[in-house]
């Protein structure tokens, strides 16, 4: 038991008069006389899903005090942690860079209602301020909205400014919704959720593009993507329920195909919050980074064992004596030499009887 129990995690004993073992681990005890301490799992007040394990009555932090434990706990933290960190920003720039690209583009159809899917915690506060709310941060530019006649064709094209600049009084989504809200054909309300809802007159359909701002990206309309990260990135409902709004040009007709174009291209464009990686690099990079993680894990590992090996074989020299065993060697010894020595004394007589004949 005491053997398995080191495995576990570093730990010394003391034999008592009585037969009894008192085991430390660290300066804490886990076994001293009758007392013991159990191990308890605690959850970090940063996470739910990170924890340490303490002791129950010092309530002393071993989680990576040594052995199989410390290693388990580092391997899901720090390893495969690191490796999920790194998938999370893989997913992340992926989501947020390509709807950007995304939401320019035109589909087949355009839309007569949508709801943005990303709210935002405040209204009133410039969008690109933390109290906001929004994962992806847009930034100082515009969009174009097209009006479009269902009937006639005609066209209305409207800029909306999206002022983020730091000077005066930036954008906030309720700036945003207000000169939305004054376009004709077209209104927007917030949701008591915090969600954008435009929606156009009867007749007519709306349209989005030029978008240097980001904003639709970050408030998830006209997207390709939604989700912030690998744990829930998924393709936007509405392309699930009609792909017809996919966009894949910019505004010159069904055939129109350069978005799509650029999509296509967009894995290969270098991203400034990648350390200007391509989004393949960037890949390519963390699958070589586990690799070789794996590959010097594995002989390390491979090293301890050997040398754990090494150092039990040398125990087992000066530790696996026992007394018992041994006296009973000693007794079957002296036993054989007995009989053989009645047989020599017997041999050694009958020479004697003879030699007396």
């Amino acid at each position: 038991a005491l053997t398995r129990l080191s495995e576990i995690l570093p730990i010394r004993y003391r034999e008592q008069p009585t037969g009894a073992v008192d085991v430390f681990s660290d300066s804490d005890f886990l076994v001293l006389g009758n007392v013991t301490q159990q191990l308890e799992i605690k959850t970090t007040s940063t996470s739910s899903t990170s924890f340490r394990i303490e002791l129950s009555k010092t309530g002393h932090d071993i989680s990576r005090s040594g052995g199989e434990l410390r290693g388990v706990i580092e391997g899901r933290d720090d390893i495969l942690g690191g490796f999920l960190n790194r998938l999370d920003e893989f997913a992340s720039t992926l989501i947020s860079e390509f709807n950007r690209f995304h939401s320019s583009g035109e589909g087949f159809v355009g839309y007569e209602s949508i709801l943005s899917q990303n709210p935002v915690f405040d209204s009133t506060v410039p969008l690109n301020q933390e109290s906001a709310g929004l994962v992806f941060t847009p930034q100082h530019g515009s969009f174009d909205i097209k009006i479009v006649n269902q009937q006639t064709g005609i066209v209305e094209t409207t800029t909306i400014p999206v002022d983020l600049d730091g000077l005066g009084a930036d954008s906030s989504l309720e700036d945003i919704r207000a000169t939305l809200n004054g376009i004709a054909n077209l209104s927007a309300v917030i949701t008591p959720k915090g969600e954008l809802q435009l929606n156009a007159n009867a007749g007519y359909e709306f349209r989005f593009s030029k978008d240097t701002s980001g904003l639709l990206s970050s408030l998830g309309m006209n997207t390709f993507f939604s989700g912030t990260s690998a744990g829930d990135i998924d393709v936007s409902e509405i392309l699930k329920t009609n792909s017809d709004f996919l966009g894949t040009g910019q505004g010159d007709g069904p055939s129109d195909g350069s978005n799509l174009v650029g999509l296509l291209n967009f894995l290969e464009e270098p991203v400034a919050t990648l350390n200007s990686l391509s989004l393949t690099g960037f890949y390519e990079q963390t699958v070589s980074q586990v690799a070789h993680d794996s590959a010097s894990e594995s002989a390390l590992s491979q090293g301890f064992e050997t040398f754990r090996d090494s150092l039990r074989s040398q125990q087992q020299q000066f530790t696996g004596v026992s007394l018992d065993e041994e006296a009973i060697k000693v007794l079957e010894l002296q036993r054989s030499y007995q009989a053989a020595a009645r047989i020599v004394t017997t041999v050694n007589e009958l020479f004697a009887v003879l030699l007396n004949l």
